[in-house]
């Protein structure tokens, strides 16, 4: 086993060192990223720093600085004397845990540029919290794609398919009005053509038609207006011979007046 996995000693019954125990469970905690047991050999963290990891003189572990790592998973609060940890720019969901409020040497926790989420526990006044760069910090629950691979808003994924679903938007919505203008215009237009049409026809065709030159009973005057043809003497009649009595108003062609 000792050839297999670089924390297993070759002494039987011989147990892990507690700072490499806590370091197994830091690894669950944020997936077990595959670089870890590729640098972190040995029994001893602080014999030779193991990446990532700082140690005080006395052999605590007082910095772990993951940043930029895709790590997986949740924030952790395993060592008692940790001063800093760094964690920025991964892909760590959940909260900021309180029990990191219980950490006496804490003086500085960056999360920048992750996916966590909910109310941001209230530390020490010494105590520099940095949580930009995550959406849904102070919400109560995160976005259902945090955490996914591919689609952190750390490594784009997630950002970019939004933002591409925004401009596909923007994209439909900007032909629809194009389209919605461009209807208008040709209805406008066409209903301008249909009634410039239909008064011209009008105009053209509507003339006085005599029948004979004569001036006997024979003689027949009509108007034609359109498809209409009316008597000039049936005018007459309904109109009690144009009686300025029968007068209803004035139009643009003259007077209107009342038939019977």
């Amino acid at each position: 086993m000792g050839g297999t996995n670089s924390f297993f000693l070759d002494e039987a019954g011989v147990g892990c060192d507690p700072r490499v125990d806590a370091l197994l469970s830091v690894a669950q905690a944020v997936g077990y990223p595959a670089r870890f047991p590729l640098d972190w050999k040995g029994n001893n963290p602080c014999n030779l720093p193991w990446m990532g990891i700082s140690c005080s003189a006395n052999g605590n572990i007082i910095v772990v600085n993951f940043q930029k790592m895709g790590l997986l998973g949740t924030i952790f609060s395993e060592f008692a004397l940790l001063q800093v940890p760094n964690l920025a720019g991964n892909e760590l969901t959940g909260t900021v845990l309180n029990q990191l409020m219980t950490l006496a040497n804490l003086t500085e926790l960056d999360v920048l540029s992750n996916n966590l989420y909910g109310k941001i526990p209230l530390f020490r006044s010494n105590v520099l919290v940095k949580t930009d760069g995550n959406p849904d910090i102070g919400k109560d629950s995160g976005s259902p794609l945090a955490g996914t691979p591919g689609t952190s808003s750390t490594s784009g994924g997630g950002r970019n398919k939004s933002s591409s679903g925004v401009v596909v938007g923007y994209m439909i919505g900007g032909v629809c009005a194009v389209l919605a203008v461009g209807v208008g215009v040709f209805c406008v237009y066409r209903a301008k053509r249909k009634h410039s049409g239909v008064n011209g026809g009008a105009r053209s065709e509507s003339k006085y038609s005599h029948g004979s030159s004569g001036t006997g009973p024979g003689d027949i005057h009509v108007i034609e207006t359109g498809s209409m043809v009316i008597s000039i003497q049936v005018l007459k009649n309904v109109t009690n011979n144009f009686s300025a009595e029968n007068v209803l108003g004035r139009g643009g062609f003259g007077a209107v007046y009342k038939g019977d």
